[in-house]
């Protein structure tokens, strides 16, 4: 009897041994957004905790450790990994050490339909394989509220469409700009601008350089002028203060433009929401993807 129990236990230990080194590695992750704007990044924030005794590197295409997502778009349609990933930091994680880095998947992974999707992390190492739990992921086209052409100074032949979007998310409503190359049907960009106060209808100039400015509303009695360049680059970004009835953005005959009737702040970002390119600045030829 001994012996029959001796040997009906030994696979028992073995599926715990199994778990056990597993558990050694835990991995989770957090989307920084549940709904984005289309063209917008898709952030995910990778936790590792790291007790296997020996180092582990998300990024390194040659060791035995592939850090991946499967992706799905709903209803069953697997998105395909298109580049490696771009994480903001080191991916690199020492025994018995922890691993906090953001990776952009929008970069990696095509999510330009709009729609819902289901995000899981998985990392193999070796023969095994440890996932996170699932995301769920609603990427939607966004309100439009403007749109205005620009012919490029330096290349007649080549023009741009600025299209500025809204999405309500975290109870505040966020405002976008994105840059269209109509010519070669590709996107350049997006921006997010910062929150907006629709009491205020935004205004948009574009200058003699074929650069956009935008000047929109973000609180009661907070105005922030915004400039973006036809590559879909962040330039500037003045809080002004002010009334409604009062501030005007306006273009001088020498092309410059100008705010008037509103008082120049300080960046303060206890007054101000904070700006965040939702689209670093890449070459055209890595950047651009087609218009859908």
């Amino acid at each position: 009897m001994g012996i029959m129990r001796k040997y009906l236990l030994l696979p028992l230990l073995v599926g715990m041994a199994s778990v056990s080194a597993d558990a050694q590695i835990d991995l989770t992750c957090k989307l920084k957004h549940e709904r984005t704007i289309q063209y917008e990044s898709v952030l995910v924030r990778v936790h590792l905790v790291n007790n296997s005794g020996k180092p582990i590197d998300l990024a390194d295409p040659d060791s035995d450790v592939h850090f991946q997502f499967d992706i799905e778009q709903i209803p069953g349609i697997t998105l395909a990994q298109t580049r490696p990933l771009m994480f903001t930091g080191s991916a690199l994680v020492l025994p018995r050490g922890k691993l906090d880095v953001s990776v952009d998947v929008l970069a990696s992974y095509d999510f330009r339909q709009t729609g819902p999707y289901t995000l899981m992390a998985r990392l193999d190492i070796g023969d095994k394989t440890i996932t996170s739990g699932k995301m769920f992921l609603d990427v939607v086209p966004g309100f439009e509220i403007d749109k205005v052409g620009a012919t490029l100074p330096d290349n007649p032949g080549s023009s741009r469409t600025y299209i500025l979007k809204t999405l309500h998310r975290d109870r505040s409503e966020r405002l976008f700009v994105r840059i269209d190359d109509e010519m070669t049907d590709q996107s350049l960009g997006l921006l997010e601008l910062g929150s907006i106060v629709r009491l205020f209808t935004p205004v948009v100039i574009v200058d003699a350089e074929a650069q956009l400015h935008v000047l929109h509303q973000s609180g009661p009695d907070r105005f922030i002028h915004s400039v973006v360049t036809p590559d879909g680059k962040p330039v500037m970004r003045e809080p002004y203060a002010s009334e409604i009835n009062r501030i005007r953005m306006e273009e001088k005959e020498d092309g410059q433009v100008v705010i008037k009737g509103g008082r120049l702040m300080t960046a303060n970002p206890e007054e101000l929401p904070v700006e965040v390119p939702v689209s670093k600045p890449i070459p055209p030829e890595e950047q651009a993807v087609p218009l859908k």
